[in-house]
């Protein structure tokens, strides 16, 4: 992840009623919703993983990788490897509705 261009800076809160703490893999989500990467299961293999608490990663088809690391502190996330063409600006908008639209998939009633 060596461009510091495609290192990106985002607010999102992810916490919700199945967890108060913010959860990167909720973030990681996002960012595949957006950016289509077809990741699903990225904690159980299938192109993406969760590292630790504080951080989750996964790659696409191309083996592009997205890494998304929780600051300490509030809802801010810290996005390495932004794809070039992407419109940061545009999914940064975006994101807080894309989550309500993952956690429906995720949890559907």
């Amino acid at each position: 992840m060596g461009n510091s261009n495609n290192r990106k800076i985002l607010k999102l809160n992810t916490r919700t009623k199945w967890g108060d703490e913010p959860y990167v893999g909720y973030a990681l989500e996002v960012i595949n919703e957006y950016l289509g990467f077809g990741m699903r299961e990225y904690h159980l293999g299938g192109g993406g993983r969760v590292l630790d608490r504080e951080s989750a990663e996964m790659t696409d088809g191309d083996k592009r990788r997205i890494r998304v690391t929780k600051l300490k502190g509030g809802d801010y996330y810290v996005v390495d490897g932004w794809p070039e063409g992407k419109n940061w600006w545009e999914f940064r908008w975006k994101a807080q509705e894309l989550l309500k639209k993952v956690l429906e998939r995720l949890h559907p009633k």
